[in-house]
């Protein structure tokens, strides 16, 4: 019996020793395993983005398409004169009378601005009255046939005429009269009563036709692009007028020696109306405008967002079902929105644009 009863505890002690013993080579087996790696996960691979197995991610996605490719400028532009005559008076005076302002259309011969002349009607009517009585004085010495008579007449007259001229040649000093049909850019803080000194511009006309749109804005990613001539897109009231660039940022003469107007000028754009101005234009206006710079057709394009960087490749992810690899491929143009895929894609796969 007792040697039953010993028999019984060892048969115990075995099992026992058998399940530790496999408990211990799970563990160690499981060790080894997460040593290694964990194969379990998925890998990627060192060389570069590859195929990411087994990953099931919800994320939007954009169907590879062939379309027309465009880098166009847009903006508003100001309304500013091409060029300018200035007026000024040639006589100290007081102003009298401003006739204009700011932005009005004026015609040749028009009275812009007119210096206070006192009683010139009536002394203009004196004056012409006292060279009607020399006249008459000259034509009676003549009759009489006294030539000390007739001299001193012709003498008198020629007095009287040269009175005249004078009276009226500083009636035209005391009026500023456009020489041209156009619209005034320049008016000084000037009203009636205010001193007149000579010399001084007061006002100043742009001749009809002598508009143009200026932009400025920061040009740096689009100034290789720009060239004089190219057309563009002006809206006015609602309708689009055509335009055209009148002055690039690299043909705008640069000046070294001053290097503020010189940065100004990099960054400045004039366009120029191909026809006539369109009515209801007014100087200082903002005009929308559009420039295109760039036109690709036929190229294969995906959002911008798509593109990923990575140690100077460029790569997109592809999905397919439900799994997602990244593929590298080569760009070509990119606009704010777009990019144009060169090589590593086909017409129709399917890009992510978002996680």
């Amino acid at each position: 019996m007792m040697i039953l009863g010993h028999g019984r505890r060892t048969d115990r002690s075995a099992a026992r020793g058998r399940g530790c013993l496999t408990l211990s080579l799970t563990a160690v087996l499981l060790a080894a395993a997460l040593l290694a790696g964990c194969s379990l996960l998925p890998k990627r691979s060192e060389s570069g983005p590859g195929l990411i197995e087994n990953v099931r991610v919800k994320a939007d996605v954009w169907a590879v398409k062939k379309g027309t490719l465009t880098v166009e400028l847009t903006g508003a532009a100001i309304v500013v004169p091409a060029r300018e005559k200035f007026y000024s008076f040639q006589v100290n005076g007081t102003v009298g009378e401003v006739r204009v302002k700011r932005g009005d259309r004026v015609g040749r011969g028009d009275v812009l601005l007119r210096l206070r002349t006192a009683d010139f009607a009536l002394s203009h009517a004196r004056q012409k009255l006292a060279v009607e009585n020399m006249k008459l004085a000259l034509r009676q010495s003549l009759k009489s046939g006294h030539p000390d008579d007739i001299m001193i007449d012709r003498m008198n007259l020629e007095i009287e005429q040269l009175k005249l001229s004078r009276l009226l040649d500083n009636q035209s000093k005391s009026e500023l009269v456009s020489a041209a049909d156009g619209i005034v850019t320049f008016l000084d803080d000037i009203v009636a009563g205010s001193k007149a000194e000579t010399y001084r511009n007061v006002v100043g006309v742009a001749p009809s036709g002598a508009l143009r749109l200026q932009y400025t804005g920061d040009l740096s990613a689009y100034a290789g692009r720009i060239r004089p001539g190219m057309p563009v897109a002006i809206q006015v009231e609602g309708a689009t007028v055509s335009a055209r660039v009148a002055g690039a940022p690299l043909t705008i003469s640069q000046d070294d020696g001053h290097q503020q107007q010189a940065e100004t000028n990099e960054n400045t754009l004039f366009f120029e109306f191909a026809g006539p101005l369109p009515d209801g234009l007014t100087l200082g206006a903002s005009l929308d405008f559009q420039l295109e710079l760039v036109s690709k057709p036929d190229v294969l394009t995906i959002p911008r967002r798509a593109l990923r960087y990575e140690n100077g490749s460029v790569y997109v992810q592809i999905a397919d079902a439900d799994i997602r690899r990244d593929t590298e491929v080569q760009i070509g143009l990119v606009t704010r929105t777009e990019a144009e895929i060169v090589s590593g894609l086909t017409e129709g796969q399917l890009v992510v644009i978002s996680p």
